[in-house]
């Protein structure tokens, strides 16, 4: 709870008998209730009651109320998107648009399946990819808008821009 970074403001004596405690701990509970209810957490003891723990369930859609799928990490047999934990830790979720958040993930994307390293200085290497508008809007559906925005994650220092000469 200590860690949430919600809103959660003591309104003074009053009407409003809610500490800051507490109003964090409703919300907290809430969105806990939301991912149950979305088959994407299980309270270790029974629904709602997650104050023992929980379980992380199966996010691709399998996972439902009634028969939970537990969460299993993905090996390097199965394709995923290996985003740096620093996206997290540093509120980078909460700063950018989902726009931007769809084109970095398309950008890792690409990076780890089609990405080419090359030599960079002092004996570093440089993974380069590069995205067609044909890739970007078949393969990933994601328009000229989310394309533009690589200008933000250059400018935030996500992403390393080359452009052509």
């Amino acid at each position: 709870m200590s860690l949430s970074a919600s809103i959660s403001q003591y309104a003074g004596p009053g009407i409003q008998l809610a500490s800051e405690d507490v109003n964090r701990r409703r919300q907290l509970t809430q969105a806990l209730k939301t991912l149950e209810s979305m088959a994407l957490v299980r309270a270790s003891t029974g629904p709602g009651r997650f104050s023992t723990g929980l379980q992380l369930l199966c996010e691709n859609g399998t996972s439902t109320v009634s028969s939970a799928i537990p969460y299993t990490a993905a090996d390097d047999t199965e394709p995923y998107v290996e985003i740096p934990v620093e996206f997290f830790t540093r509120g980078w979720v909460h700063v950018f648009t989902n726009s931007e958040i769809a084109a970095l993930l398309m950008w890792f994307d690409r990076l780890r399946y089609t990405g080419v390293e090359v030599g960079a200085e002092e004996g570093d290497t440089l993974t380069i990819t590069y995205v067609t508008g044909d890739v970007r809007q078949g393969l990933y559906g994601l328009g000229r808008k989310a394309y533009e925005t690589h200008q933000a994650l250059d400018a935030y220092q996500f992403l390393d821009v080359i452009r052509p000469e």
